[in-house]
C-alpha cells in the first residue's frame, strides 16, 4: 500500500511536490519529474538543485525521505551481518560435528560443502581430492559417472592431466 504526500506551498518560488513510494514529483511547469532512488537523492526533479531552495514542507519531506534511507541502510546492514554470523555458525558447527571423523573423510567434506555452490569450471580440488577422484576412476569409470552426479568431483579431463 502506498501513500501519496502533496504539499503545496503559494508563496513567490514555492514548489509543489507529490511523493509516492521512491519517486517526487513537482507540479510546476505542468510536467512531472522523477526523483529516483539511488545512493544520493536527487533534487534536480523537483526543478531545484540545492536543499535551501526547496519549500518548507518540501524540506521537512525531504528530510523524512533521508531519514528513512539512513534506516533502511542500517537495517539492510545488520541483515547482511546477521547472516554472515548465521553462517559462520553453521559451518563451525559443522566442523565440531565433523571433530570425530577422520582427516580424509573430514577434508573430503568440506570440499564438497566449498565446491557444491559453484560452477562447474569454477571449483577448486586439492591433490587430495584429484588422486580419490582418480582412483575412484580408475577402479570404474561408470561408477565415478555416477558419483559425480551426486557429488562434486573434478571432471575426468582434469583426472587425464
Amino acid at each position: 500500500m502506498s501513500r501519496n504526500f502533496v504539499l503545496r506551498d503559494n508563496s513567490k518560488g514555492g514548489v509543489n511536490v507529490r511523493a509516492s513510494g521512491s519517486t517526487a514529483f513537482t507540479g510546476a511547469k505542468a510536467r512531472s519529474a522523477a526523483v529516483p532512488c539511488g545512493r544520493r537523492l536527487n533534487l534536480n526533479g523537483l526543478g531545484v538543485t540545492q536543499q535551501k531552495h526547496l519549500s518548507h514542507q518540501a524540506k521537512i519531506l525531504y528530510e523524512g525521505v533521508k531519514k528513512l534511507k539512513r534506516a533502511i541502510q542500517r537495517q539492510v546492514r545488520l541483515y547482511e551481518n546477521l547472516s554472515k554470523m548465521k553462517l559462520n555458525n553453521s559451518q563451525s558447527a559443522l566442523l565440531r560435528n565433523l571433530a570425530d571423523v577422520n582427516k580424509f573423510t573430514r577434508n573430503f567434506i568440506l570440499s564438497q560443502t566449498r565446491n557444491q555452490k559453484l560452477k562447474p569450471r569454477g571449483r577448486r580440488f586439492s591433490l587430495e581430492d584429484k588422486i580419490f577422484a582418480l582412483s575412484i576412476y580408475k577402479q570404474s569409470g561408470k561408477g565415478y559417472r555416477f558419483l559425480s552426479k551426486i557429488f562434486s568431483l573434478p571432471s575426468r579431463k582434469t583426472l587425464v592431466k
